[in-house]
């Protein structure tokens, strides 16, 4: 039987909903998940909450609903862990760019009392990166966030683990698949500006505040996190150059075919920009997809690429980040005091 890990799960959003599909198609019993908060409160189970049973009730008449289960409404996220201590917190929460509320105290108490963080919550990570960081080492606690970059595609594994033995000049990416497939439909002109921005909503790929794809937010907190994965230090989220997409939304005439929203990432530099790609570029993703290149001095140019996007696709770099935390504890590792995991770490069964 293998060593099972508590989960306390924070938010019940689109990520957590996808992750709860996953384990009650395949349960796992590596994991279980002693705890769940949405906007109403919180639910608590001595022997762990069944993923169906938890998401039925996240989909139908609410938390308090939930059989077995006690619920309490209006609970502090703040005093969720001291009514039911857990091993690993999962951030699951929306992004609030201003102050990394309410995410970021929570997370750096977690970690200071020795608590694993696994997050799909940009916000708090690139206001609080070096304080997070702090807090993981005070901790000896591991933070895992692949899932903030790529959807369902692993672009932070595969950056930290080639940044331990390649120096990394640049890294390019189109890595919103939100704007992405407002501009693929935008050059297909079979719909409005605001049908399109309808169906990316009802696909669960915008932001909640669509203002955060739309605007730049999210595309700069990626490049940020990417920036802080790969090089030594750490740069602030205001430091990042901003821009996003509206101009083409309001005069979609402006738009010319290829455009797509691209981060550039070097040391002490994160830059945003709406090139024309020419077609043979392979950034000239469509639809959901992400694409990320790498630009070393002795592996040569790399090309990552590939479709994440959305609840459930995120939902599988969670899992993931959870596995890669399981595999750590069982071989009794600790964090190395960066916020990335050791490439040791990246087991191949993980």
């Amino acid at each position: 039987m293998p060593q099972q890990h508590s989960i306390g799960l924070l938010g019940l959003g689109g990520v957590a909903q996808g992750l709860l599909e996953l384990w009650s198609q395949s349960a796992d019993p590596r994991f279980r998940i002693a705890w769940a908060t949405d906007s109403e409160g919180a639910a608590f189970a001595t022997h762990g909450l069944d993923p169906a049973s938890l998401l039925a009730a996240k989909r139908g008449a609410g938390l308090r609903t939930l059989r077995g289960a006690r619920f309490e409404p209006g609970v502090p996220l703040a005093e969720v862990r001291s009514r039911a201590p857990c091993d690993i917190l999962v951030n699951l929460l929306p992004c609030n760019y201003e102050n990394g509320q309410p995410a970021l105290p929570v997370l750096r108490a977690a970690l200071e009392e020795g608590v694993h963080v696994v997050t799909a919550e940009k916000a708090s990570l690139v206001l609080g990166f070096e304080a997070l960081r702090r807090s993981s080492q005070a901790g000896k606690a591991h933070l895992r966030y692949s899932a903030c970059v790529g959807g369902s595609v692993p672009f932070i594994p595969i950056l930290e683990w080639m940044s331990q033995a390649n120096e990394i000049r640049r890294v390019t990416g189109v890595v919103n698949a939100s704007t992405t497939y407002v501009l693929s439909e935008l050059e297909a002109r079979r719909h409005t500006p605001q049908e399109i921005l309808e169906r990316a909503s009802k696909l669960g790929i915008l932001e909640r505040d669509p203002a955060l794809d739309l605007e730049g937010y999210d595309l700069a907190a990626k490049g940020v996190l990417i920036h802080n994965t790969i090089y030594g230090d750490p740069l602030p989220f205001k430091r990042a150059d901003r821009r996003g997409i509206r101009e083409f939304l309001d005069e979609p005439d402006k738009l010319r075919t290829g455009t797509r929203l691209v981060a550039t990432v070097e040391p002490g530099k994160v830059q945003l920009d709406a090139p024309v790609l020419p077609m043979h570029s392979p950034l000239r993703v469509y639809g959901l997809e992400n694409a990320i290149l790498i630009d070393t001095p002795h592996a040569g140019e790399l090309h990552v690429r590939g479709v994440g996007a959305g609840g459930r696709g995120t939902a599988t770099n969670v899992y993931g980040d959870l596995l890669r935390v399981a595999q750590l504890l069982k071989g009794g590792e600790r964090t190395d005091g960066r916020a990335p995991v050791r490439p040791a770490a990246l087991h191949p069964n993980v």
